[in-house]
C-alpha cells in the first residue's frame, strides 16, 4: 500500500513525516530520528529508489478510508473494512515492500501490506 500519513487526530505529533536513509552496506531502510548520531553518507543511494515500489502498489490512488479506520469504528464494521484492505493487499505485487516499510517506519495506524495494527504489534 502507498504510505500515507495517519489522520491528524490519530497520530501523535512528530510521528510523520520522518526522514529515511538507506544504509549503503546492506541497502536497508532506517529512520533518521537522531541526526547527531546517524549521518547520511555521501555514497548513500538516492531516496527515490527506496520509494519506487509505491508506483506498483495495488492501493495506489485508493481512498485512505479503505486502510485507515475512523476513530469511532469498532467491532464488525472495523473487521469488514480491514478484510477489504487485506483483499487489496493479497493481490499486490509489493506486499512485502509495504510490510517492510511499515515495520521500519513504525507505522501505528492502518493496514499495511495486509497486516493490521494489532498484527504488526504481535497481538493477534
Amino acid at each position: 500500500m502507498t504510505p500515507r500519513a495517519a489522520p491528524r487526530s490519530a497520530a501523535p505529533s512528530g510521528v510523520w513525516p520522518r526522514r529515511f536513509v538507506v544504509r549503503p552496506d546492506d541497502g536497508s531502510l532506517h529512520s533518521d530520528e537522531k541526526p547527531e548520531e546517524r549521518k547520511v553518507k555521501a555514497h548513500a543511494r538516492p531516496l527515490a529508489s527506496v520509494w519506487e515500489w509505491q508506483a506498483r502498489a495495488a492501493c495506489r490512488g485508493m481512498k485512505d478510508s479503505v486502510f485507515f479506520s475512523p476513530s469511532d469504528e469498532r467491532g464488525n464494521r472495523r473487521r469488514r473494512r480491514q478484510e477489504g484492505a487485506r483483499a487489496v493487499c493479497r493481490a499486490c505485487a509489493v506486499k512485502l515492500d509495504c510490510q517492510s516499510f511499515a515495520e521500519a517506519s513504525r507505522q501505528r495506524y492502518g493496514v499495511w501490506g495486509g497486516m493490521t495494527e494489532r498484527e504488526r504489534r504481535g497481538q493477534e
